[in-house]
């Protein structure tokens, strides 16, 4: 009698940790950490880094704001929502544009709270952050103080 409490005790436990909505706690929490604007300090592309003024002069801009974004470069904005698990070895961020249906962007993001990295790449999701010939684009942003 007493394992069969015992069972359904640990059965319990087991259950309630692993319910729905408990991953959801954590992109949640993840996810207001993002939030804000984010600006391009660092750009490689191609496998060559971008010079530094370059970069600067572009004003390349990522805005998160609930879970949706906002991507500034020179040559375009675009919008849409945004997907991040943070379960994920490395995190995985899904950006998709508001006209699209599926991800138009798949990366993978690490941050330390003044700075954010990404790979992305439109055809398959980086394993790593290295940009490369016909790779991912990888990107440092900082975090904008207005």
């Amino acid at each position: 009698m007493k394992r069969a409490v015992v069972m359904t005790v640990l059965l319990a436990g087991l259950l309630a940790a692993n319910a729905p909505g408990e991953g959801e706690d954590e992109k949640e929490k993840e996810l207001k950490k993002l939030q804000g604007r984010w600006v391009a300090t660092v750009l490689r592309q191609e496998g060559e880094e971008v010079p530094a003024e370059k970069v600067k002069k572009a004003n390349i801009t990522l805005v998160i704001k609930g879970s949706t974004f906002t991507f500034t470069t020179p040559k375009q904005t675009q919008e849409g929502s945004l997907r991040i698990d943070p379960s994920k070895k490395p995190k995985t961020i899904d950006l998709t544009e508001a006209a699209k249906e599926k991800a138009a962007v798949l990366g993978i993001y690490e941050w330390d709270g003044a700075r954010l990295r990404v790979a992305a790449d439109r055809s398959k999701r980086p394993a790593e952050f290295k940009s490369t010939k016909d790779g991912p684009l990888v990107m440092t942003l900082e975090r904008a103080d207005d």
